[in-house]
C-alpha cells in the first residue's frame, strides 16, 4: 500500500510563495499597460485663466512658448445707463449683477478695432443676451434674428422661450460652482470625466481644452472633439465624459503641443458653436456670448 504524503502548513505556505513569487515575475515581465489617474479640482474663472482682476496661474515658458500670466477678462458688474460694464475686482460685492463685457486687452491681442464694437452686446445682463429665434415676416415667410426672449414660464403657450429660471445671476450665483476632473492615461490614450454642480441651472456648456503648440502657438479646442457641449440641470448639476487618443498630462512629442488647462464655458446666447467658443462676427466674441465658468489647471502655479 502507497504511503501519501503528509501536507503540513508549512508546505503549504512555502507552495503559495513560490507560486506568488512567479506570478509576480510573470506579470512584472508582461506588464505594458503604464497607468497614470490625476484628480483635479476646478478653479472659479471670470474667463480664461482669469479670476475677477488677476490671473489664474503662472504658466511660465509651455513649449517655448512665454504664456506667463496671459489671461482674458469675459464678465463684468451690470453698469446700468452705460455702455459698458464695470470691471469685476476683488471688492465687486456678490449682489452685483453680471454683465457682458470685452477685456480691452483681449480686443487689442485679435487687432480688432474698438470703433468697430456693437454697442448693443456691451453691458448686457447675463440672463438678457439675445438669442437665435424666429417670427413670421409680412410675407408669411419666417425671419430669423437675435432676440431676448422670455422665460417658458413667463410665455405663453408655444411662444419661442428659453428655460426658466431666468433670474438675474450675480457674482455669488457664479461663486457657487465647484467641480473636479477625474483623468485617467492609459499608455498613449485616456478617459476624461468632469463633475459639476452649482453651475447655471438649465444652460448650455461646452467643454474646452487650452493648448500651447511650438509651432502654432497658443489654441484651444473642444475637449475630445465638437461637439462639447453639456447642459446642466435645474439644480446646475452637470457630467461631461470622453475619451482622447492621447494623454494630456505630458506633452505629446508628434504634436509639439500640450494642454494646459481645461474651461467649462457658459453660453448665454444659448447655443455652441462647433470648433469655436463664438462667431466673432458681429462684436459676439467670448464676453459677449460665451463665458468660461470653470478652470482645471493641468499646468503652471497660482497666482497669488
Amino acid at each position: 500500500m502507497k504511503t501519501l504524503p503528509v501536507i503540513t502548513s508549512s508546505l503549504i505556505a512555502s507552495t503559495l510563495l513560490i507560486s506568488l513569487t512567479l506570478n509576480t515575475a510573470n506579470a512584472d515581465s508582461d506588464d505594458t499597460h503604464h497607468e497614470k489617474t490625476r484628480v483635479i479640482k476646478a478653479e472659479l474663472a471670470t474667463g480664461p485663466n482669469m479670476y475677477l482682476d488677476r490671473p489664474i496661474r503662472d504658466h511660465g515658458i509651455v513649449q517655448g512658448i512665454p504664456m506667463g500670466t496671459l489671461g482674458f477678462a469675459e464678465l463684468g458688474e451690470y453698469n446700468p445707463g452705460a455702455n459698458e460694464a464695470l470691471p469685476l475686482t476683488s471688492e465687486t460685492s456678490d449682489d452685483a449683477v453680471l454683465a457682458t463685457f470685452l477685456d480691452p486687452n483681449f480686443i487689442r491681442a485679435i487687432g480688432f478695432d474698438p470703433n468697430d464694437l456693437n454697442p448693443e452686446v456691451l453691458n448686457v445682463p447675463l440672463q438678457k443676451v439675445a438669442t437665435l429665434s424666429q417670427r413670421l415676416g409680412p410675407n408669411g415667410m419666417p425671419i430669423v434674428e437675435r432676440t431676448e426672449l422670455p422665460a417658458m414660464e413667463q410665455s405663453f403657450p408655444y411662444q419661442p422661450s428659453i428655460a426658466g429660471p431666468n433670474k438675474e445671476i450675480t457674482l455669488g450665483d457664479w461663486k457657487k460652482a465647484r467641480g473636479k476632473a477625474i483623468i485617467k492615461c492609459n499608455d498613449d490614450t485616456s478617459s476624461i470625466e468632469l463633475r459639476m454642480k452649482h453651475l447655471i441651472p438649465n444652460r448650455v456648456y461646452t467643454v474646452w481644452s487650452a493648448n500651447a503648440g511650438s509651432q502654432i502657438g497658443p489654441f484651444n479646442q473642444p475637449l475630445a472633439g465638437a461637439p462639447s457641449a453639456v447642459t446642466s440641470d435645474e439644480k446646475g448639476n452637470a457630467r461631461f465624459k470622453r475619451d482622447l487618443n492621447f494623454c494630456p498630462l505630458e506633452a505629446v512629442a508628434e504634436a509639439q503641443a500640450q494642454m494646459m488647462w481645461i474651461m467649462v464655458v457658459l453660453h448665454t446666447d444659448h447655443m455652441a458653436y462647433g470648433g469655436v467658443f463664438a462667431p466673432n462676427t458681429d462684436s459676439l466674441f467670448g464676453g459677449t456670448v460665451a463665458h468660461v465658468h470653470l478652470h482645471f489647471p493641468l499646468l503652471g502655479t497660482p497666482v497669488e
